[in-house]
């Protein structure tokens, strides 16, 4: 029996930073948690969520960041037959001062990762045939030998640099490519690869900061972004732009690659993805919507839903005069 899945695909990739790469690990300079779900093609039959909780923090006398993150994968598919996966990691992001203009951060991960598929159809050590039970009655244990489970260790590694105006970042996860098969064989997890980038146009800004949560009170700016990622035989690109006015965000990209065809000419044209989002007092929220424009749309798949819920605690003074001097990555909060 073979199992097959891909990494969670998050549309708001910005808003679940720890999760896109470890070098966002104390990126925003104060201490952060962020709660983020997704629900996936909710119109078919099949259920497909996603959610991520992590928490990070930067210690400025050690220019270090540390993060922590538990991801939950869910998949019910054909009626009844489940996966799931849980993974618990450990981050560590180290900032360098390249330039006055210029920063880096390396960063790296280890994550104990579990893998578990219970069947809609019982094996035969899940029947119960004890004296006094019904033969071949099953038990009520999901436990059960007959749902294999797997526990392996993962490591990761990551990338940013970045300016007062754009940033680059290289994240790779699944390094050591762990075993993926349940009873036999050597199937292994393909490293995952991301390429994400951006600029960040300010088109107004009065350098006010009322609250002391790192971000302007009164800007307005325009983002463009894009986040290429692989995994075995498959990439994806997402395209487009973040428009900020005060407090509010609204966003729109694309994902796909149209000119690519995989085999029997099939496109990589997957969806578009809107957002809408808030930004006060340290608390953003973002939602997010994706409309699906492959040949899924036939099937009615109901696109997918994202919610981001993330909190900046304050852990700085405030000066109206002269704001303290931090370098952090300029990337969308969704």
């Amino acid at each position: 029996m073979n199992v097959s899945s891909q990494d969670i695909q998050y549309s708001q990739f910005y808003a679940n930073a720890l999760y896109l790469s470890p070098a966002f690990a104390g990126s925003n300079q104060t201490s952060r948690a962020i709660l983020h779900s997704r629900l996936q093609w909710p119109g078919i039959d099949a259920t497909y969520i996603g959610t991520t909780f992590s928490f990070d923090h930067y210690f400025p006398r050690f220019k270090s960041g540390v993060g922590a993150l538990i991801n939950s994968d869910f998949q019910n598919a054909y009626g009844g037959n489940t996966y799931r996966t849980l993974d618990i990691g450990l981050q560590y992001a180290y900032q360098v001062d390249l330039s006055e203009e210029w920063t880096f951060r390396p960063a790296i991960q280890a994550t104990i990762a579990n893998r578990r598929f219970q069947p809609l159809a019982p094996y035969g050590d899940q029947m119960n045939n004890q004296i006094g039970q019904v033969p071949g009655q099953v038990t009520s244990d999901p436990t059960a030998s007959g749902a294999p489970s797997y526990i392996y260790p993962d490591f990761g590694a990551g990338g940013l640099l970045f300016s007062k105006k754009m940033w680059v970042g290289l994240a790779a996860h699944h390094l050591n490519m762990p075993p993926q098969n349940f009873f036999s064989g050597s199937q292994r997890l393909p490293i995952k690869a991301s390429l994400h980038a951006g600029m960040k146009f300010l088109l107004k800004n009065n350098g006010r900061r009322r609250y002391g949560f790192g971000d302007d009170e009164n800007e307005v700016s325009l983002s463009p972004v894009m986040n290429y990622k692989m995994q075995g035989r498959f990439d994806q690109l997402d395209l487009g732009a973040y428009l900020r006015y005060n407090m509010f965000v609204v966003g729109s990209w694309y994902r796909g690659i149209p000119f690519k065809l995989y085999p029997n000419e099939l496109t990589n044209n997957e969806s578009i993805v809107l957002l809408v989002g808030i930004m006060f007092r340290g608390l953003n929220i973002g939602y997010s919507y994706d409309v699906t424009v492959s040949k899924l749309a036939r099937a009615n798949t109901g696109g997918a839903h994202e919610l981001s819920i993330t909190y900046n605690f304050l852990v700085e003074p405030v000066s109206k005069k002269k704001p303290p001097k931090n370098r952090k990555p300029v990337c969308p909060k969704f």
